[in-house]
């Protein structure tokens, strides 16, 4: 069964850094000399402490500090809040926080914090233009192998992600509240076995989306996670 792409699948991992002790003359001559905006500001282990931009030190000349760069390091005008992205975050996810932030690239950190790559609006173009077949876009079909109710109950989702897809064949528009995407089974042809009032029921349909209590189906169709019995990929 085809898998999302990760975040670290197509970070670039060999950055250009700073340390905090870095002369911020000398800052300025890197970013200049390598023609970059920005460079992440990191400790001995790696650790990322915060990001040293063209802006930071542009800032130097409107509190009149030019004349002191000699003394001034990277750690005194380096911005400490830096908003960072997962390696191991679905591509997906991904894209969803370059959608809402103005920002053209993020650093990336592992599970413990370490500073190990940067992604940027271009490389998830690139993670989407090399992925984008039918078992990744909304509202289309695509044929895999079988999957197991566990699946379903054992996927963790946001609760503030709302997505919104559209059936060509209904012409309708249907938004899904509290539902993300599911990389492993959304959006494919399924059967699914339920329980009903009046016994098992048995539906062939696609699955538009899922949330942590329900499945949503082609056709307007909502099924409780906790009334299915079977989902099999046709």
């Amino acid at each position: 069964m085809k898998k999302s792409p990760l975040v670290q699948d197509y970070m670039a991992s060999k950055l250009l850094t700073l340390k905090p002790s870095t002369n911020i003359y000398d800052a300025i001559k890197f970013l200049i000399d390598n023609e970059i905006s920005g460079a992440p500001v990191v400790d001995e282990d790696n650790c990322l402490l915060g990001l040293i931009s063209e802006k930071d030190c542009l800032k130097l000349l409107t509190k009149g500090l030019d004349n002191d760069i000699p003394k001034i390091n990277v750690a005194d005008f380096m911005t400490v809040e830096v908003d960072t992205i997962l390696a191991h975050m679905d591509i997906y996810f991904a894209a969803g926080i370059f959608i809402k932030n103005v920002y053209r690239r993020f650093p990336v950190l592992d599970k413990d914090g370490i500073l190990v790559g940067q992604i940027s609006r271009r490389d998830i173009l690139r993670a989407v233009h090399e992925n984008i077949k039918s078992d990744f876009i909304p509202g289309t079909e695509a044929d895999i192998a079988e999957i197991k109710k566990e699946d379903v109950r054992n996927c963790k989702f946001p609760k503030d992600e709302v997505l919104s897809s559209y059936d060509d064949k209904s012409r309708r528009q249907i938004k899904l509240e509290n539902a993300t995407r599911l990389g492993n089974i959304e959006h494919y042809k399924v059967k699914i076995i339920f329980q009903d009032s009046d016994g098992d029921k048995l539906v062939n349909t696609t699955i538009w989306a899922t949330t942590e209590k329900n499945i949503s189906l082609k056709g307007g169709i909502t099924i409780p996670i906790n009334r299915i019995k079977e989902v099999n990929i046709l």
